[in-house]
Protein backbone atom coordinates (compact mmCIF):
# COMPACT_ATOMS: atom_id res chain seq x y z
CA UNK A 1 0.00 0.00 0.00
CA UNK A 2 1.42 3.04 -1.12
CA UNK A 3 0.29 6.40 0.70
CA UNK A 4 1.75 9.35 -1.86
CA UNK A 5 1.32 9.07 -5.65
CA UNK A 6 2.20 12.37 -8.41
CA UNK A 7 -0.01 14.83 -7.76
CA UNK A 8 -1.34 13.38 -4.38
CA UNK A 9 -1.02 16.88 -2.79
CA UNK A 10 -2.46 18.84 -5.59
CA UNK A 11 -5.55 21.27 -4.74
CA UNK A 12 -7.96 18.81 -6.48
CA UNK A 13 -6.83 15.69 -4.70
CA UNK A 14 -6.41 17.49 -1.37
CA UNK A 15 -10.18 18.78 -1.72
CA UNK A 16 -11.75 15.76 -3.26
CA UNK A 17 -9.47 13.87 0.00
CA UNK A 18 -11.43 16.21 2.23
CA UNK A 19 -15.00 14.91 0.48
CA UNK A 20 -13.60 11.48 0.90
CA UNK A 21 -12.75 11.61 4.63
CA UNK A 22 -15.99 13.96 5.12
CA UNK A 23 -18.45 11.14 3.49
CA UNK A 24 -17.03 8.36 5.40
CA UNK A 25 -17.52 10.26 9.07
CA UNK A 26 -21.28 11.03 7.73
CA UNK A 27 -22.01 7.30 6.68
CA UNK A 28 -20.45 6.69 10.23
CA UNK A 29 -22.29 8.80 12.46
CA UNK A 30 -25.41 7.58 10.39
CA UNK A 31 -25.13 4.49 10.50
CA UNK A 32 -24.01 4.46 14.04
CA UNK A 33 -27.77 5.94 15.19
CA UNK A 34 -28.95 3.94 18.39
CA UNK A 35 -32.41 4.73 16.98
CA UNK A 36 -31.44 1.81 14.51
CA UNK A 37 -32.30 -0.98 17.46
CA UNK A 38 -36.34 0.18 17.70
CA UNK A 39 -38.23 -1.95 15.70
CA UNK A 40 -40.11 0.76 13.69
CA UNK A 41 -36.53 2.21 12.27
CA UNK A 42 -34.82 -1.29 11.13
CA UNK A 43 -36.76 -0.71 7.87
CA UNK A 44 -34.68 2.63 7.41
CA UNK A 45 -31.40 1.01 8.58
CA UNK A 46 -31.91 -1.50 5.94
CA UNK A 47 -32.36 0.57 3.16
CA UNK A 48 -29.45 2.57 3.62
CA UNK A 49 -27.48 -0.35 3.39
CA UNK A 50 -29.37 -1.05 0.31
CA UNK A 51 -28.09 2.42 -0.91
CA UNK A 52 -24.95 1.09 -0.20
CA UNK A 53 -24.98 -2.34 -1.85
CA UNK A 54 -26.61 -0.49 -5.19
CA UNK A 55 -23.21 0.99 -5.56
CA UNK A 56 -21.54 -2.77 -6.39
CA UNK A 57 -25.01 -4.91 -7.18
CA UNK A 58 -27.15 -3.38 -9.89
CA UNK A 59 -30.30 -6.30 -9.14
CA UNK A 60 -33.31 -4.37 -8.77
CA UNK A 61 -34.33 -6.86 -5.97
CA UNK A 62 -32.19 -5.48 -3.13
CA UNK A 63 -34.92 -5.23 -1.02
CA UNK A 64 -35.37 -8.72 -0.79
CA UNK A 65 -32.05 -9.31 0.73
CA UNK A 66 -31.35 -10.52 4.37
CA UNK A 67 -30.15 -7.62 6.45
CA UNK A 68 -27.17 -9.52 7.11
CA UNK A 69 -26.51 -10.21 3.35
CA UNK A 70 -26.95 -6.21 3.22
CA UNK A 71 -24.30 -5.67 6.40
CA UNK A 72 -21.83 -8.03 4.92
CA UNK A 73 -22.19 -6.75 1.40
CA UNK A 74 -22.20 -2.89 2.59
CA UNK A 75 -18.87 -3.97 4.37
CA UNK A 76 -17.08 -5.82 1.50
CA UNK A 77 -17.63 -2.42 -0.23
CA UNK A 78 -16.44 0.12 2.47
CA UNK A 79 -13.49 -2.34 3.12
CA UNK A 80 -12.71 -1.76 -0.60
CA UNK A 81 -11.46 1.60 -0.20
CA UNK A 82 -8.66 0.76 2.70
CA UNK A 83 -5.96 0.55 -0.17
CA UNK A 84 -6.68 3.90 -1.37
CA UNK A 85 -7.38 6.05 1.48
CA UNK A 86 -4.77 9.54 1.13
CA UNK A 87 -4.22 9.92 5.27
CA UNK A 88 -4.20 8.28 7.94
CA UNK A 89 -7.43 10.46 9.17
CA UNK A 90 -9.51 9.14 6.36
CA UNK A 91 -7.76 5.54 7.49
CA UNK A 92 -9.10 6.51 10.65
CA UNK A 93 -12.71 6.91 9.46
CA UNK A 94 -12.85 3.63 7.19
CA UNK A 95 -11.73 1.66 10.90
CA UNK A 96 -14.86 3.17 12.64
CA UNK A 97 -17.15 2.93 9.87
CA UNK A 98 -16.56 -1.02 9.18
CA UNK A 99 -16.83 -1.16 13.16
CA UNK A 100 -19.81 -0.16 13.33
CA UNK A 101 -20.67 -2.04 10.66
CA UNK A 102 -19.48 -4.95 12.02
CA UNK A 103 -21.12 -4.44 15.22
CA UNK A 104 -24.36 -4.78 13.65
CA UNK A 105 -23.79 -8.06 12.28
CA UNK A 106 -24.87 -11.24 14.22
CA UNK A 107 -21.59 -12.69 13.24
CA UNK A 108 -17.93 -12.12 14.17
CA UNK A 109 -16.52 -13.12 10.72
CA UNK A 110 -16.39 -8.94 10.11
CA UNK A 111 -14.77 -8.05 13.55
CA UNK A 112 -12.42 -10.67 12.16
CA UNK A 113 -10.89 -8.65 9.23
CA UNK A 114 -10.65 -5.40 11.18
CA UNK A 115 -6.96 -6.06 12.51
CA UNK A 116 -5.77 -7.07 8.86
CA UNK A 117 -7.08 -3.69 7.63
CA UNK A 118 -5.50 -1.85 10.74
CA UNK A 119 -2.23 -3.69 10.27
CA UNK A 120 -1.47 -2.62 6.54
CA UNK A 121 -2.41 0.75 7.83
CA UNK A 122 0.36 0.44 10.49
CA UNK A 123 2.86 -0.81 8.00
CA UNK A 124 2.37 2.77 5.87
CA UNK A 125 4.26 5.54 5.99
CA UNK A 126 1.51 8.41 6.22
CA UNK A 127 2.50 11.78 4.81
CA UNK A 128 0.82 15.04 5.42
CA UNK A 129 -0.47 17.33 2.50
CA UNK A 130 3.13 19.45 2.61
CA UNK A 131 4.40 16.27 2.01
CA UNK A 132 6.06 15.87 5.18
CA UNK A 133 5.94 12.78 7.52
CA UNK A 134 3.04 12.85 9.42
CA UNK A 135 3.52 13.81 13.13
CA UNK A 136 1.89 15.34 15.82
CA UNK A 137 -0.84 15.16 18.59
CA UNK A 138 -3.71 14.79 15.88
CA UNK A 139 -1.30 12.31 13.94
CA UNK A 140 -0.43 10.42 17.66
CA UNK A 141 -4.48 10.45 18.33
CA UNK A 142 -5.58 8.74 14.81
CA UNK A 143 -2.37 6.18 15.48
CA UNK A 144 -3.81 5.26 18.75
CA UNK A 145 -7.48 4.20 17.17
CA UNK A 146 -5.95 2.36 14.59
CA UNK A 147 -3.31 0.57 17.28
CA UNK A 148 -5.94 -0.38 19.55
CA UNK A 149 -8.55 -1.71 16.93
CA UNK A 150 -5.41 -4.00 15.92
CA UNK A 151 -5.38 -5.47 19.00
CA UNK A 152 -8.83 -5.34 20.63
CA UNK A 153 -10.79 -7.02 17.06
CA UNK A 154 -7.72 -9.45 16.66
CA UNK A 155 -8.60 -13.12 17.57
CA UNK A 156 -5.51 -13.61 19.71
CA UNK A 157 -4.75 -10.09 21.08
CA UNK A 158 -1.63 -11.49 23.08
CA UNK A 159 0.07 -12.99 19.81
CA UNK A 160 -0.67 -9.31 18.05
CA UNK A 161 0.87 -6.96 20.87
CA UNK A 162 3.93 -9.21 20.61
CA UNK A 163 4.40 -9.15 16.85
CA UNK A 164 4.85 -5.16 17.46
CA UNK A 165 6.79 -5.74 20.32
CA UNK A 166 9.17 -8.14 18.76
CA UNK A 167 9.70 -7.22 15.64
CA UNK A 168 8.61 -3.10 15.52
CA UNK A 169 10.30 -2.20 18.15
CA UNK A 170 13.51 -4.22 18.04
CA UNK A 171 14.06 -2.30 14.44
CA UNK A 172 13.20 0.76 16.20
CA UNK A 173 15.99 0.56 18.30
CA UNK A 174 18.53 -0.15 15.94
CA UNK A 175 17.82 3.09 13.99
CA UNK A 176 18.48 6.75 14.46
CA UNK A 177 16.62 9.36 15.89
CA UNK A 178 15.10 10.48 12.90
CA UNK A 179 14.46 6.73 11.60
CA UNK A 180 11.48 4.01 12.12
CA UNK A 181 10.57 0.14 12.39
CA UNK A 182 10.87 -1.18 8.93
CA UNK A 183 8.16 -3.43 9.52
CA UNK A 184 5.87 -0.60 11.17
CA UNK A 185 6.98 2.67 9.50
CA UNK A 186 4.46 4.53 11.81
CA UNK A 187 6.38 2.95 14.75
CA UNK A 188 8.88 5.48 15.33
CA UNK A 189 10.73 7.55 18.23
CA UNK A 190 7.71 10.21 18.20
CA UNK A 191 4.87 7.76 17.68
CA UNK A 192 7.04 5.32 20.50
CA UNK A 193 4.88 6.51 23.54
CA UNK A 194 1.65 6.12 22.01
CA UNK A 195 2.31 2.73 20.71
CA UNK A 196 4.10 1.66 24.50
CA UNK A 197 0.59 3.68 26.04
CA UNK A 198 -1.93 1.56 24.44
CA UNK A 199 -0.26 -1.47 23.80
CA UNK A 200 0.95 -1.51 27.51
CA UNK A 201 -3.16 -1.13 28.13
CA UNK A 202 -4.53 -3.33 25.72
CA UNK A 203 -2.03 -6.42 27.16
CA UNK A 204 -3.81 -5.57 30.42
CA UNK A 205 -7.57 -5.79 28.97
CA UNK A 206 -6.29 -8.89 27.90
CA UNK A 207 -5.07 -10.41 31.08
CA UNK A 208 -8.18 -9.35 33.11
CA UNK A 209 -10.13 -11.89 30.49
CA UNK A 210 -7.77 -14.76 31.18
CA UNK A 211 -9.96 -16.67 34.17
CA UNK A 212 -8.30 -18.48 36.68
CA UNK A 213 -7.76 -22.16 36.45
CA UNK A 214 -10.04 -24.12 38.50
CA UNK A 215 -10.26 -27.50 39.82
CA UNK A 216 -12.48 -29.30 37.03
CA UNK A 217 -10.31 -27.74 34.41
CA UNK A 218 -8.98 -30.67 32.22
CA UNK A 219 -4.93 -30.59 32.41
CA UNK A 220 -5.25 -29.43 28.68
CA UNK A 221 -7.03 -26.45 29.71
CA UNK A 222 -4.60 -25.51 32.02
CA UNK A 223 -1.44 -25.88 30.42
CA UNK A 224 -3.56 -23.93 27.44
CA UNK A 225 -4.12 -20.98 30.03
CA UNK A 226 -0.36 -21.90 31.53
CA UNK A 227 1.13 -20.73 28.06
CA UNK A 228 -1.14 -17.75 27.80
CA UNK A 229 0.47 -16.29 31.29
CA UNK A 230 4.19 -16.87 29.71
CA UNK A 231 3.46 -15.08 26.65
CA UNK A 232 1.71 -12.45 28.76
CA UNK A 233 4.86 -12.04 30.88
CA UNK A 234 7.46 -12.23 28.02
CA UNK A 235 5.21 -9.49 26.71
CA UNK A 236 5.07 -7.70 30.08
CA UNK A 237 9.29 -8.07 29.94
CA UNK A 238 9.80 -6.41 26.57
CA UNK A 239 7.61 -3.43 27.70
CA UNK A 240 9.33 -2.64 30.84
CA UNK A 241 12.86 -3.47 29.19
CA UNK A 242 11.96 -0.90 26.59
CA UNK A 243 12.18 1.90 29.61
CA UNK A 244 16.24 1.68 29.64
CA UNK A 245 16.08 3.02 25.92
CA UNK A 246 12.69 5.46 26.30
CA UNK A 247 12.79 6.44 30.01
CA UNK A 248 10.75 9.99 29.02
CA UNK A 249 8.58 10.61 31.97
CA UNK A 250 5.15 9.05 30.01
CA UNK A 251 6.36 6.15 29.24
CA UNK A 252 7.66 5.32 32.79
CA UNK A 253 4.56 6.38 34.29
CA UNK A 254 2.71 3.83 32.14
CA UNK A 255 5.24 1.47 33.29
CA UNK A 256 4.40 2.02 36.69
CA UNK A 257 0.75 1.94 36.61
CA UNK A 258 0.36 -0.72 34.05
CA UNK A 259 3.12 -2.92 35.68
CA UNK A 260 1.04 -3.04 39.09
CA UNK A 261 -2.18 -3.66 37.19
CA UNK A 262 -0.62 -6.63 35.46
CA UNK A 263 1.01 -8.03 39.30
CA UNK A 264 -2.54 -7.35 40.87
CA UNK A 265 -4.07 -9.05 38.04
CA UNK A 266 -1.81 -12.15 38.35
CA UNK A 267 -1.48 -12.62 41.44
CA UNK A 268 -5.96 -12.81 41.80
CA UNK A 269 -5.61 -14.58 38.18
CA UNK A 270 -2.57 -16.52 37.90
CA UNK A 271 -1.03 -17.78 41.24
CA UNK A 272 -3.98 -20.02 41.90
CA UNK A 273 -3.41 -21.62 38.68
CA UNK A 274 0.27 -22.27 39.28
CA UNK A 275 -0.61 -23.16 42.68
CA UNK A 276 -2.33 -26.49 40.55
CA UNK A 277 0.50 -26.97 38.50
CA UNK A 278 3.09 -26.66 40.52
CA UNK A 279 3.68 -30.09 41.36
CA UNK A 280 2.93 -31.76 37.67
CA UNK A 281 4.69 -28.95 35.59
CA UNK A 282 7.37 -27.72 38.32
CA UNK A 283 10.05 -26.26 35.49
CA UNK A 284 7.65 -24.49 33.61
CA UNK A 285 6.03 -23.08 36.57
CA UNK A 286 9.33 -21.93 38.11
CA UNK A 287 10.42 -20.49 34.52
CA UNK A 288 7.67 -18.20 34.20
CA UNK A 289 8.10 -17.03 37.91
CA UNK A 290 12.07 -16.40 37.01
CA UNK A 291 10.69 -14.47 34.15
CA UNK A 292 8.29 -12.62 36.21
CA UNK A 293 11.19 -11.59 38.67
CA UNK A 294 13.21 -9.90 35.94
CA UNK A 295 10.44 -7.31 35.41
CA UNK A 296 9.61 -6.80 39.00
CA UNK A 297 13.26 -6.10 39.22
CA UNK A 298 13.09 -3.31 36.85
CA UNK A 299 10.01 -2.11 38.32
CA UNK A 300 12.00 -2.04 41.75
CA UNK A 301 14.82 0.15 40.01
CA UNK A 302 12.18 2.72 38.35
CA UNK A 303 10.46 3.41 42.11
CA UNK A 304 14.18 4.61 43.09
CA UNK A 305 14.59 6.28 39.54
CA UNK A 306 11.41 8.20 40.52
CA UNK A 307 12.81 9.32 43.57
CA UNK A 308 15.78 10.86 42.57
CA UNK A 309 14.02 12.62 40.19
CA UNK A 310 11.38 13.73 42.62
CA UNK A 311 8.75 13.96 40.32
CA UNK A 312 5.75 13.82 41.95
CA UNK A 313 3.51 12.28 39.90
CA UNK A 314 5.54 9.43 39.40
CA UNK A 315 6.75 9.39 43.48
CA UNK A 316 3.30 8.74 44.26
CA UNK A 317 2.78 5.88 42.45
CA UNK A 318 5.77 4.16 44.04
CA UNK A 319 4.10 3.15 47.33
CA UNK A 320 1.29 1.12 45.92
CA UNK A 321 3.99 -0.80 43.32
CA UNK A 322 6.34 -1.60 46.45
CA UNK A 323 3.28 -3.17 48.40
CA UNK A 324 2.22 -4.76 45.07
CA UNK A 325 6.28 -6.37 44.46
CA UNK A 326 5.73 -7.18 48.39
CA UNK A 327 2.32 -9.05 48.15
CA UNK A 328 3.78 -11.14 44.90
CA UNK A 329 6.73 -11.98 46.94
CA UNK A 330 4.84 -13.20 49.81
CA UNK A 331 2.09 -15.03 47.58
CA UNK A 332 4.86 -17.07 46.28
CA UNK A 333 6.11 -18.16 49.64
CA UNK A 334 2.55 -19.44 50.33
CA UNK A 335 2.81 -21.64 47.08
CA UNK A 336 5.62 -22.94 47.85
CA UNK A 337 4.93 -23.85 51.47
CA UNK A 338 1.41 -25.31 50.38
CA UNK A 339 3.71 -27.54 48.26
CA UNK A 340 6.49 -28.03 51.07
CA UNK A 341 9.33 -26.28 49.27
CA UNK A 342 9.93 -23.78 51.50
CA UNK A 343 13.65 -24.31 51.86
CA UNK A 344 13.86 -22.49 48.81
CA UNK A 345 12.42 -19.52 49.77
CA UNK A 346 15.49 -17.08 51.06
CA UNK A 347 15.70 -13.09 51.69
CA UNK A 348 18.07 -10.75 50.01
CA UNK A 349 18.56 -7.42 50.06
CA UNK A 350 18.70 -5.83 46.69
CA UNK A 351 20.12 -2.77 45.87
CA UNK A 352 18.86 0.51 45.00
CA UNK A 353 19.41 1.27 41.19
CA UNK A 354 18.43 3.82 38.61
CA UNK A 355 17.38 2.90 35.29
CA UNK A 356 20.64 2.25 33.55
CA UNK A 357 21.35 0.14 36.61
CA UNK A 358 23.88 1.79 38.20
CA UNK A 359 23.84 1.87 41.88
CA UNK A 360 22.09 4.91 43.29
CA UNK A 361 25.31 6.47 45.51
CA UNK A 362 23.24 8.96 47.63
CA UNK A 363 21.57 5.24 49.63
CA UNK A 364 24.66 3.24 49.58
CA UNK A 365 25.63 4.63 52.98
CA UNK A 366 21.96 3.51 54.30
CA UNK A 367 21.81 -0.14 52.99
CA UNK A 368 21.15 -1.58 55.93
CA UNK A 369 17.53 1.47 56.65
CA UNK A 370 16.58 1.75 52.92
CA UNK A 371 17.32 -1.65 50.77
CA UNK A 372 14.58 -2.88 49.32
CA UNK A 373 14.68 -7.17 48.32
CA UNK A 374 13.51 -8.57 45.54
CA UNK A 375 12.90 -12.42 44.11
CA UNK A 376 16.57 -13.84 43.09
CA UNK A 377 16.54 -17.69 41.71
CA UNK A 378 19.70 -19.72 42.39
CA UNK A 379 20.42 -19.95 38.94
CA UNK A 380 20.92 -15.98 38.47
CA UNK A 381 22.84 -15.11 41.66
CA UNK A 382 23.89 -11.75 40.21
CA UNK A 383 25.75 -9.94 43.44
CA UNK A 384 25.31 -7.02 41.69
CA UNK A 385 21.65 -7.11 42.15
CA UNK A 386 21.21 -8.86 45.28
CA UNK A 387 23.52 -9.01 48.59
CA UNK A 388 23.42 -12.87 50.19
CA UNK A 389 25.91 -12.61 52.98
CA UNK A 390 23.30 -13.04 55.78
CA UNK A 391 20.35 -14.50 54.58
CA UNK A 392 18.59 -14.28 58.15
CA UNK A 393 19.80 -10.90 59.10
CA UNK A 394 17.86 -9.95 55.50
CA UNK A 395 14.86 -11.60 56.84
CA UNK A 396 15.06 -10.05 60.10
CA UNK A 397 15.40 -6.56 58.74
CA UNK A 398 11.96 -6.95 56.21
CA UNK A 399 10.39 -7.39 59.27
CA UNK A 400 11.75 -4.51 61.44
CA UNK A 401 11.36 -2.06 58.53
CA UNK A 402 8.24 -2.87 56.88
CA UNK A 403 6.80 0.86 57.76
CA UNK A 404 9.84 2.67 56.19
CA UNK A 405 9.10 5.60 54.08
CA UNK A 406 11.05 4.26 51.48
CA UNK A 407 8.83 0.55 51.41
CA UNK A 408 10.33 -2.25 51.52
CA UNK A 409 9.88 -5.53 49.17
CA UNK A 410 10.85 -9.19 49.67
CA UNK A 411 13.28 -11.49 47.51
CA UNK A 412 12.66 -15.13 46.80
CA UNK A 413 14.62 -18.27 45.56
CA UNK A 414 12.86 -21.02 44.14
Amino acid sequence: MVSVCPGFNSPESLLMASCFQLILQTMCSLFSWNGFLMSDNKSLFKEGLGTLVSRIKTTSGSTQISRQDLIKTSFQYIKNFADMVPNIATAVSVVKLLTVLADKSDSRDLHGQIPNICEEFLKREWMSADGQKEKGVRYNENLQIIIRAFMVYSDDPLSAAETIATKGMPELLETDKNGCSATFPTLNRSSFSTFYRVMFNQLIDCIKTMAPAKQTDSREVKIDKLLQWNQAVRILHIHINLIKAFDGRGNVTSALKCGRQFIEIFLRQGMPLLDTMFRTNREDVQGLLKNLQISTRYLHHMCGHSKIMKDVCLTNLVPLMKKCLEAFVYRVKAMLTMNKCLEAFWLGNLKNRDLQGEEILSQTSATSDQGSDDEAPEEDQEESDVEMDNQSEAGDQTNQDGDDSDGQSCSETF
